[in-house]
């Protein structure tokens, strides 16, 4: 968890000591890396499940990818899951997800990410 804070805080400067370095103005910099980060933090995988094949290109290259696998990851693992009464109503008397396995293999977490890149 730390590596990954690490990595995620290492990237952000390393994105604004970039965009500094393109740009004159200090204030137009700061708001480039912030959209920037922002797109990159919204295709991690938490808020995009599927996108265009030249847009999961892009998100190879972002530490904001391997950190949201990493700490669902760690967040679901071994993970059961219960439903309300009102959710089981919402949802059809079925839970859409009843272990931390199903919720990562809705976001296709459950795949090797790691293996083409060692």
């Amino acid at each position: 968890l730390s590596l990954c804070v690490f990595c995620l805080l290492n990237s952000g400067e390393s994105i604004g000591i970039l965009m500094l370095s393109l740009l004159d103005h200090a204030g137009f910099a700061v708001n480039a890396v912030t959209v920037v980060l922002g797109v990159f933090a919204s295709m991690s995988g938490l808020l995009s499940i599927s996108m265009p094949q030249f847009l999961t290109a892009i998100n190879h290259i972002s530490v904001m990818k391997y950190a949201g696998v990493l700490l669902s990851l760690l967040a679901f693992e071994d993970l059961d899951i219960t439903c309300t009464p009102e959710e089981l109503q919402v949802s059809g008397g079925k839970c859409p997800f009843e272990t931390g396995q199903d919720v990562l293999t809705f976001y296709r977490f459950d795949e090797d990410v790691w293996l083409p890149y060692i």
